[in-house]
């Protein structure tokens, strides 16, 4: 089949109940794998690690969220119910929570970025990659930002502020896996993923020493090799109750 016989819009996409529509990268055969990116990127982050993955026999598939990449930008629809984004406790302080976020820490970020949106994106780009990472990596990072809708951006920070996953985190079943770098300045590992993984039942949290915000960029292989190692992991655990419960039933006939 060629691009002509899929007709005049090729690029793979999905469309949502209010008629917004979301453009993926559908890479590979063999198990599926959902990347989600961001606030302020888009699903092309995820191109080195899937890659990697697809040459490994994996499937990856990496959305673009409403206002971000080349989904559709509809001015609606950012709040986490329709966004079904990333799940974490609140960052706001509080008594619970003593090393959140002040309020202010949201407004005054969403106000620099509309005075001064590309003084921002290049500061928050060093902040993600560190002072010290490849221009080109940076400025490569400050482009796919800057083809983010500011109006999503602003109404994805606003609704990451108001909302708190506490409860939907307590109530996972799945096995999780949780990467985090001791070194992320942007989203502290004390804040986020020790929270999240105390939150959810059956979590693992694993450390990577000295890494930064966007580890599958800085720490590609290590976070590569983290993929297969725990796919291996959950199905052990899954076929372990399977071959009890067959033994049982031998031992019953």
């Amino acid at each position: 089949m060629s691009l002509k016989d899929l007709g005049p819009n090729p690029m793979p996409s999905i469309t949502t109940d209010d008629r917004t529509t979301l453009y993926y990268r559908d890479w590979g055969d063999g198990r599926p794998l959902a990347l989600l990116h961001s606030i302020g990127l888009s699903g092309a982050v995820w191109e080195g690690p899937m890659m990697a993955l697809v040459g490994a026999g994996r499937r990856c598939v990496a959305l673009d969220r409403r206002g971000h990449g080349r989904s559709d930008d509809p001015g609606r629809g950012y709040d986490f119910d329709t966004l079904a984004g990333t799940l974490t406790p609140s960052l706001l302080r509080s008594a619970d929570n003593p090393e959140g976020f002040e309020a202010s820490f949201w407004d005054d970020t969403i106000d620099s970025l509309v005075r001064d949106r590309a003084g921002v994106t290049v500061a928050l780009s060093r902040t993600v990659l560190g002072a010290d990472a490849p221009v080109e990596r940076l400025h490569w990072v400050a482009g796919l930002a800057a083809h983010t809708s500011l109006l999503a951006i602003v109404a994805c920070l606003r609704a990451e502020r108001a909302t708190d996953f506490s409860v939907d985190l307590g109530s996972m079943t799945l096995p999780t896996l949780l990467l985090h770098g001791d070194a992320d300045v942007l989203n502290p590992l004390s804040v986020t993923a020790v929270r999240t993984a105390r939150a959810i039942p059956q979590s693992r949290l694993e450390v990577y020493a000295g890494a930064r915000h966007a580890l599958f960029t800085t720490e590609p292989e290590r976070f590569v090799a983290n993929v297969p190692a725990f796919d291996e992991c959950v199905s052990r655990r899954r076929a372990r109750p399977r071959l009890r419960a067959s033994r049982h039933r031998a031992r019953m006939a």
